[in-house]
């Protein structure tokens, strides 16, 4: 009796540690990614059994002599912390998603409605008659991507600052002809921007900040009016691109400046305006992710049709493409990443352990020979997650 009595507090003991066992593992996966892509700072933030862990890790700002030496992770003009926010890139599109599918909810819209029937627009390597509501989401219209577009990179490279005006946005989609299939393209989501206003009568802004406040009530999203000139925000952790990077890809001759990180935060948002502008701290980004993946913002019947149900999802090579919303098969889980200079981030949810998982470096990951390498860090924890 005594030996099944120790046994037993010996088991109280082990789980009653397991959360703190969990916390040093997050804290050591999460530096562990930051050092290794050689990121200035990172965050990770984790929804569990409805508790909210939150991990920073480097710096959110690097001295002058570290922009010019290399990080020193202990001598950091400015700490990581929870209260700074990340621009998300990418991630902007889950909500102009969400906007859509609220649209095709009340029957404002369909799947198969053809951009044509919602947006009038003139382009001469397009016929809008063929392109439908469900290919804008799914990135599968052949659409060309603006931003592989040499005249806005050069735009916006030289000149960081430069306000673009919409039309110019769309008139660098039509200057190619985009593939057949699933291609990643921003040009999907300029285009269902400007449907989204077409629509409602009121700007995208105004839509993301209404289903933003459905969803979260009080919000921490950064809605930027593209009409200003300049933009100062507040927390905004400082986002880092490693100088010869561009050199090396766009045969420009950045580095010869002697400087390793620049910092690329003051770029002015309208160089991507709806398909990936808006700024959030870590919270809010994790909250966000936790409304996708339990289908707070539908009916219950909605949402397992068209978010739910993945054998629709369109299959890609590293994953499945659903309505602005990947899905990891192996994993069971949604996921989006959002890249934009000087700032990485994922946002995941898992279905198995209906946990949320968001991350952001503020740093370009460019040392990992694995495609979507900040999505490394959010499976390692997942899989923790769920090994205990």
């Amino acid at each position: 009796m005594r030996k099944v009595f120790i046994l037993l507090l010996v088991a109280i003991i082990s789980y009653a540690k397991t959360p703190n066992t969990l916390e040093t593992e997050f804290k050591m996966l999460l530096e562990k990614r930051v050092k290794g892509f050689e990121s200035a700072g990172g965050i990770i933030a984790i929804n569990l059994d409805n508790s909210d862990y939150i991990y920073s890790y480097g710096c959110a700002k690097l001295s002058t002599k570290a922009m010019k030496n290399g990080i020193d992770y202990n001598k950091c003009e400015e700490n990581m912390t929870s209260n700074h926010k990340f621009k998300i890139g990418s991630i902007t599109k889950t909500v102009s998603a969400n906007i859509i599918l609220n649209l095709i909810a009340q029957k404002k819209l369909n799947f198969d409605t053809k951009v044509s029937e919602v947006l009038d627009l003139n382009m001469s390597n397009y016929d809008l008659n063929e392109i439908t509501i469900s290919e804008l989401l799914t990135h599968t219209s052949g659409l060309f991507n603006l931003t592989n577009s040499k005249k806005w990179f050069k735009a916006y490279i030289y000149n960081p600052t430069k306000k673009f005006t919409i039309n110019e946005l769309f008139k660098m989609v039509d200057l190619e002809k985009g593939k057949d299939g699933f291609k990643y393209s921003n040009s999907n989501y300029l285009f269902l921007a400007k449907i989204i206003e077409n629509i409602t009568g009121k700007s995208w802004e105004y839509n993301v900040d209404k289903i933003l406040t459905k969803a979260l009530g009080k919000h921490n999203f950064i809605i930027s009016d593209i009409q200003k000139d300049e933009f100062n925000i507040d927390n905004l952790a400082n986002g880092y691109i490693q100088m010869d990077y561009y050199d090396s890809i766009y045969n420009t001759n950045f580095s010869s400046d002697d400087i390793i990180y620049d910092d690329r935060s003051k770029l002015h948002p309208s160089f991507i305006w709806a398909t990936g502008n808006l700024i959030t701290d870590i919270k809010g980004l994790n909250s966000w992710i936790k409304i996708i993946g339990e289908g707070k913002l539908y009916k219950k019947e909605f949402f397992n049709k068209n978010i739910k149900d993945t054998s629709k999802y369109i299959k890609t090579k590293y994953f499945k493409m659903g309505y602005g919303i990947g899905y990891d098969e192996d994993l069971n889980a949604l996921f989006h990443l959002g890249s934009i200079d000087g700032y990485n981030c994922i946002i995941m949810y898992g279905f198995n352990s209906n946990s949320s998982i968001s991350t952001c470096f503020n740093s370009k990951i460019i040392n990992s020979k694995k495609p979507y390498p900040l999505k490394l860090l959010t499976e390692d924890i997942l899989n923790l997650i769920e090994a205990k």
